[in-house]
């Protein structure tokens, strides 16, 4: 009961819901835990939490832009989030439409 598409994954992990209906509501996970088993758990995992898995000074800027707050929407919205732009490196590598535009020219041009 995963998907390749987190936002996806963190609904069915709050919810339990997924294909086959409600599996065990029991194990449900809240947003938070799911958002750092994304980021802080991963890079410990990868032994590089000193690098990625958080913003911080000296770390590198891997982020993405979301079109809403996945912490505080209903979460029947969570699993139809979009990403507006992703930043890897510190720099735009993906991204569409105003917002995109306007990070890059800021971002990309230090």
């Amino acid at each position: 009961m995963s998907s390749a598409n987190p936002f996806l994954a963190i609904y069915q992990a709050e919810t339990r819901i997924g294909s086959q209906g409600v599996l065990d509501a029991g194990q449900r996970m809240p947003r938070e835990a799911m958002l750092f088993a994304y980021t802080r758990n991963s890079a410990k995992v990868l032994n590089q939490l000193d690098q990625i898995g958080s913003l911080a000074p000296g770390k590198r800027a891997d982020l993405v832009l979301v079109d809403r707050d996945v912490l505080t929407v209903p979460v029947a919205e969570v699993k139809e989030t979009k990403v507006l732009w992703t930043m890897f490196g510190g720099r735009i590598v993906y991204g569409t439409g105003p917002e995109a535009a306007a990070v890059k020219a800021g971002a990309n041009n230090r």
